[in-house]
């Protein structure tokens, strides 16, 4: 959490160093504070301390400080995720990741990082399976910041946990690592692929998000009040009419008939129904009881 006055806090799982305040063995609650650190928000203590941008990755945090192009990291780097070149595995308090110069803003997965400069270009670092990094086949991993050569004039850039996007000036979108939602594809994309359905074909992507296994778009809305509602209502065979509410079309739908004959009888007609059958039913009984009396009449003759 970013304050107005360039503070940061942090709060949550701080096992792999992400929450750059709080040691090992405070991160495992065995502490006499127990787990109190970890579950209330609490001041970043450094000495820088304006700070204007803050990013996070699955476990890594980055902080941008304000007037400077300095960036700071903490958190995993198995991999080299944090561009911290020494061999430590976890970085519990804020320090300077020198390689990281003109940044206009980070994004990454569970093992990789993405950088997106102020020139418009995109570096990876990290992890190299299944193409995470989106340069190619690589068989090891890559511990400094390279360049994805195929991705021009790049304005924004976002990651899941294993598969990133980068949007262009043209609002395209592009995909790659394992597997990425979007593209149609069952295999992992290597390389950027650009991502083109019928869904997206034509429109402006603001924003892409990933997940662990699912992405989402934002996409720009091209003035078409049919929009969605006219693709939801597509199935029917003819158009709203003017001056007519949704609901009055609703009404409108008779219940379905069977055999090709009339819809079924409604409760005015069951009525009409009933009382005829009450009718039925006065009349017959006049002649039961002519019978009836008959019947006697003809048990009477036999006494006598």
């Amino acid at each position: 959490m970013l304050t107005s006055t360039g503070s940061v806090y942090t709060v949550g799982c701080a096992e792999q160093g992400q929450l750059g305040r709080i040691s090992m063995r405070s991160a495992s609650g065995d502490s006499r504070r127990g787990k109190t650190q970890i579950l209330k928000p609490d001041l970043i203590h450094m000495k820088w301390k304006n700070i204007e941008h803050i990013w996070a990755t699955t476990y890594c945090t980055f902080l941008k400080v304000a007037n400077s192009d300095q960036i700071l990291g903490f958190g995993l780097n198995n991999y080299k995720q944090l561009a911290i070149p020494k061999d430590i595995q976890v970085v519990s308090t804020p320090l300077v990741i020198g390689s990281f110069k003109n940044v206009e803003k980070i994004a990454g997965g569970q093992h990789h990082t993405l950088i997106l400069t102020k020139d418009q270009k995109v570096y990876t670092i990290g992890r190299h399976d299944y193409g995470r990094l989106g340069l190619g086949k690589l068989t090891e991993d890559v511990t400094e910041l390279r360049c994805v050569e195929k991705l021009k004039n790049i304005v924004d850039i976002s990651a899941g946990e294993a598969q990133s996007f980068a949007i262009d000036v043209n609002g395209k979108v592009y995909a790659w690592e394992w597997a990425p939602l979007g593209t149609g594809l069952e295999d992992d994309a290597i390389e950027p692929v650009l991502i083109d359905s019928k869904q997206t074909q034509g429109k402006e992507i603001l924003t892409a998000c990933g997940g662990g296994q699912h992405s989402i778009f934002l996409v720009k809305n091209d003035g078409n009040n049919n929009g969605a509602t006219a693709v939801a209502s597509s199935t029917n065979a003819t158009a709203p009419k003017k001056g007519k509410s949704k609901e009055k079309e609703v009404v409108a739908e008779e219940p379905p008939k069977e055999n090709g004959n009339a819809a079924e009888p409604s409760v005015a007609d069951d009525n009409k129904d009933t009382e005829k059958k009450e009718v039925e039913k006065d009349e017959e009984m006049p002649a039961a009881d002519e019978k009836k009396a008959a019947g006697g009449a003809k048990r009477g003759r036999k006494k006598k």
